[in-house]
């Protein structure tokens, strides 16, 4: 911290320029998971942790609560204030994880200009996934958990150890879904202790001190601490609704139909994420530049992480995040790169050009925010061209819903539920799928979805009575040219509404 002492008006100005900057990040457009988070924050407060989903036209779908404490919150702010009051507290925690960063990078030492701009790009690159979902709340968790291990290896602190003791039991309660990753993040660390013991035995002859593997060095860790950690952790992680399912759920969806359904879960492409294909380029040339130390737990920390990024989209941040700090370990310990900074100051930045730069960041930080205000204040809460607003208020005046069994797309599901309008299908892709509940409903609704199932046989076995669905979709222009089964009933830009002719229950009432 001797270096934001040192330049405190400089480290002020610069967190006010990463605050603001990360809560106009933030889109005031909800997406699909905010309203079922809604509906079953509600739920949890009208009839406790039940298992038994009751916002599907299904019977007997158990539902885990893997996330009731964001859930909760999200619905007193629903409550209280509306879209609004959920706007707002994801724009503000955003904020804190843009400075909280930002603070963590000045804290390891790194220059001040390295930690704004990398905090600056990292922040916008990553602004799509700041949305109200339970992920935001393990986005600051997972970055403050590689601050503390770095701590506690240093100085052993009985205070950090606490703090990243008791880190599960908010995962478990808040995203039990990536619970795994807490204890994935240890893995570098332990990766480190056995290189550095295993080359003290094939290298004793040399010396007491471990054998460098050309640049990379293996560093001594006092592993002891680090395992008491996560024995304790583990039993936290424990402490929450999900109890055990908080441990495998992540697996269980890698190796269901998930993963090549959802596009978060899907691997990731050149194109969509080029920064992560810039980040393993900027750490290639690094290992190019001379007297450049590289430590085992880096390597192994943005290698694993990179290679979750691969695997799964939604993995990307973390890897942005996380793989930035070892990138700056590693710019950090190189004597070249550090040489050249401060050749550059001395030579180049003079006190009068150092206020130039800042007066230049403000202004460019500046402009960025104004032109964002613009686009905020234009987005609506519910993008009516992704959810059926208007048909949704057709439904309700005029169907009787406790007759109805809807089919409908995964993508608006969520909103159809919080408007206390059963679904057939919503993006708690988990519940849909055989390795939770047996079922195979997302497989099922996808094959229809893209026209590779015969809709009717579907429709016929799970006695549907009305579809809404995107024109877009295949299955509309099957369903729209069936008019001796279904007529057409409500229509809009988007969105088309039909009605099965002959169903069970009018021929039961006939």
């Amino acid at each position: 911290m001797k270096q934001i002492i040192n330049n405190k008006k400089v480290y002020i100005i610069l967190s006010i320029c990463i605050f603001a900057l990360s809560i106009l990040l933030v889109s005031r457009t909800m997406q699909n998971d905010t309203f079922f988070t809604i509906k079953i924050g509600n739920d949890v407060f009208e009839n406790g942790m039940s298992r038994i989903d009751n916002l599907t036209i299904h019977e007997n779908i158990e539902f885990i609560h893997l996330r009731w404490a964001f859930d909760a919150i999200i619905t007193v702010l629903y409550n209280l204030l509306g879209f609004k009051g959920i706007y707002f507290f994801v724009a503000i925690y955003t904020g804190i994880i843009g400075v909280t960063f930002f603070n963590i990078l000045l804290k390891k030492k790194n220059n001040i200009a390295l930690a704004f701009i990398f905090t600056m790009l990292i922040m916008m690159i990553s602004n799509n996934s700041f949305t109200a979902r339970a992920q935001i709340i393990t986005y600051l968790i997972f970055i403050i958990e590689i601050y503390l291990i770095d701590k506690v290896i240093e100085k052993e602190s009985k205070k950090d150890m606490f703090i990243l003791s008791v880190l599960p039991l908010f995962i478990a309660n808040f995203h039990a879904s990536v619970l795994p990753m807490y204890f994935v993040l240890f893995l570098p660390y332990i990766a480190e202790f056995l290189i550095y013991k295993i080359e003290n035995i094939f290298h004793k002859k040399e010396g007491k001190r471990a054998y460098d593997i050309g640049r990379v060095e293996a560093c001594k860790i006092n592993i002891k601490p680090l395992l008491f950690i996560c024995i304790i952790g583990f039993v936290l992680g424990l402490c929450s609704p999900a109890f055990i399912d908080g441990y495998t759920y992540m697996f269980k969806c890698a190796l269901g139909p998930s993963s090549l359904i959802i596009n978060e879960l899907k691997n990731i492409t050149i194109s969509t994420f080029y920064p992560v294909w810039i980040m393993f380029g900027i750490l290639f040339l690094l290992l190019f530049i001379k007297d450049t130390k590289l430590k085992v737990r880096d390597l192994c920390m943005f290698f694993g992480l990179g290679f979750m990024a691969f695997l799964a989209a939604r993995n990307t941040i973390f890897f942005y995040f996380i793989g930035t700090i070892c990138l700056l370990n590693i710019i950090r310990e190189s004597k070249y790169i550090n040489e050249l900074i401060n050749k550059v100051k001395e030579k180049l930045i003079s006190k009068k050009i150092e206020k130039m730069i800042i007066l230049f960041t403000i202004l460019v930080t500046g402009t960025i925010c104004f032109s964002l205000i613009g686009v905020r204040i234009n987005e609506k809460y519910v993008d009516e061209s992704i959810y059926p607003v208007m048909a949704t208020k057709y439904i309700k005046e005029n169907i009787d819903i406790e007759n109805m069994r809807l089919f409908n797309h995964l993508n608006f599901g969520s909103y159809l539920e919080l408007n206390d309008i059963p679904v057939f299908i919503d993006s708690r892709t988990e519940i849909y799928c055989i390795e939770f509940n047996p079922n195979s409903i997302l497989i099922e609704w996808n094959m229809v979805k893209n026209g590779t199932q015969d809709y009717s046989y579907l429709f016929e076995k799970y006695n549907i009575t009305h579809v809404l669905v995107y024109n877009t979709e295949i299955v509309n222009q099957y369903i729209k040219n069936d008019t001796s089964n279904y007529e057409k009933i409500y229509s809009d830009n988007c969105f088309t509404l039909y009605k099965k002719k002959y169903n069970s229950y009018e021929l039961k009432n006939n």
